[in-house]
Formats: structure tokens, C-alpha cells, sequence
């Protein structure tokens, strides 16, 4: 069930997408958030993993991308 195909779904299902949509709301905007929240990390810690590249800057920037990835589904 998705929300492009809501006028295709039968009663029960239209039912279940509307009680359970204002939880993906709240998924999507924590995720939103935690999604800001690395790339501001990310930004600020950049400068000092570029002069440090095999130091603990460097591999916070780098987990920090690999998570910021994940959220994106890329």
C-alpha cells in the first residue's frame, strides 16, 4: 500500500493508511533531524579531517557520512 494508489485500496486499506499516516510524519521528521544534524557535524568537523586524514576527525567524518548515506537509501 503506498499513497499514489490510496483511491485503489479497498475500505480496510484506505483505513490503515490513514490511521498509520501520522506516524510516518513523525519518522520522516526524525529522521529530517537527524539528517541536519550530520551534516552540520559533518561541516564543522571537514576542515580538521582534510589537514588529519588518518586521524579521529577523519573517521568521524567518515561514519558520519556513511550514516548520512543509510538515511538517504543511497
Amino acid at each position: 500500500m503506498n499513497l499514489h494508489n490510496f483511491k485503489d485500496q479497498d475500505t480496510k486499506g484506505k483505513a490503515i493508511l490513514i490511521l498509520t499516516y501520522p506516524f510516518a510524519i513523525g519518522v520522516h521528521w526524525i529522521e529530517w533531524r537527524r539528517m541536519r544534524k550530520l551534516q552540520c557535524m559533518i561541516r564543522k568537523w571537514i576542515g580538521a579531517a582534510c589537514k588529519n586524514p588518518k586521524g579521529h576527525e577523519a573517521e568521524m567524518v567518515k561514519e558520519w557520512s556513511d550514516e548520512l548515506r543509510w538515511i538517504y537509501g543511497k
